[in-house]
């Protein structure tokens, strides 16, 4: 399986989502990081982790000058030779049981053509005054998206529209992965172009538990969300000779969230907008939440000091 992890000078927090996947209860991996054009020491990072694992299982991409997402991922998956792909932003950190639950469901059911999980978004950093790791962790959850559901639930996306899954959540076939490619024009919403061109006509499964975590403050700027949502309208065009009805009810409701955005955040209403769908953690998901964010921060020194 391959892990693709594009980068741009985000090295404060590249080794805490490397630090997650070392974490992985599935450790058949390789994993690709792409450093897209980064001034900070990235590059320099990977390669002393790579000490540690072993170049085949560790390795970095260098691009020549920052391309922006599209171009970063499509390089990834171009270099990637597992039978599955993952993706792990550098901001953001796996939960140890990611890996391991979604092969198992992609092995068990060959007709999936790709598999999500829950997610929780968070906000800030652990602080060094609070009292404990889980309240450092309670301050700071937004909320998160999980099924209500004992075991997986299975769908079929056959129209453009919403984005049915979080690229960073799934886990999915490497060879038609490949076929579909990353549209490398794009700088943003590379995402949601990406995932309805691989999806379309294709059955996918969601698991019910939490496996992803999103950190959201380099996120939350207006043009990141104005940047996404224009080029979702972009990915949504390709499709209107074959969904014009879909394409053009997707290209309205992003076009019009631009004002909705620009509202939210001159009222400061950043945090409300990235929580927004998501519900408040049980005490359970809590748990979960800052047991492993506690073993990341440990590992974390580990690999800073190899």
């Amino acid at each position: 399986m391959s892990v693709l992890i594009p980068t741009f000078n985000m090295r404060g927090t590249l080794l805490r989502a490397l630090a997650s996947l070392r974490l992985q209860r599935f450790e058949d991996f390789e994993a690709i990081v792409v450093d897209d054009g980064s001034t900070d020491g990235s590059a320099a990072l990977v390669a002393r982790c790579a000490g540690t694992w072993g170049a085949s299982r560790l390795r970095c991409v260098r691009l020549p000058r920052n391309l922006g997402r599209g171009s970063a991922r499509a390089a990834a998956l171009a270099e990637a030779r597992g039978e599955f792909c993952a993706f792990l932003d550098a901001d953001d950190w796996l939960l140890p049981h990611k890996l391991e639950a979604q092969v198992a469901l992609l092995r068990a059911e060959p007709a999936c053509a790709l598999v999500d999980t829950g997610f929780a978004v968070v906000l800030g950093r652990a602080e060094a005054e609070a009292r404990s790791v889980r309240e450092a962790c309670d301050a700071r959850v937004l909320g998160v998206a999980t099924l209500d559901a004992a075991g997986p639930a299975f769908f079929r996306h056959l129209r453009v529209g919403p984005m049915p899954v979080r690229s960073p959540t799934a886990l999915l076939r490497r060879e038609r992965a490949a076929k579909v490619g990353f549209d490398a024009r794009l700088r943003r919403g590379e995402d949601f172009d990406f995932i309805t061109r691989y999806l379309l006509g294709q059955t996918y499964a969601r698991l019910p538990a939490l496996g992803y975590v999103y950190q959201a403050d380099s996120r939350l700027q207006l043009r990141t969300y104005g940047a996404s949502s224009l080029a979702g309208t972009y990915a949504a065009l390709k499709h209107l000779r074959r969904q014009p009805y879909s394409a053009c009810v997707e290209v309205g409701r992003r076009l019009g969230k631009l004002p909705a955005y620009a509202g939210l955040f001159a009222l400061g209403q950043q945090a409300r907008l990235a929580s927004h769908g998501l519900r408040p953690p049980t005490d359970a998901e809590r748990a979960t939440l800052a047991e492993a964010e506690s073993a990341i921060a440990t590992a974390s020194a580990q690999l800073g000091q190899a």
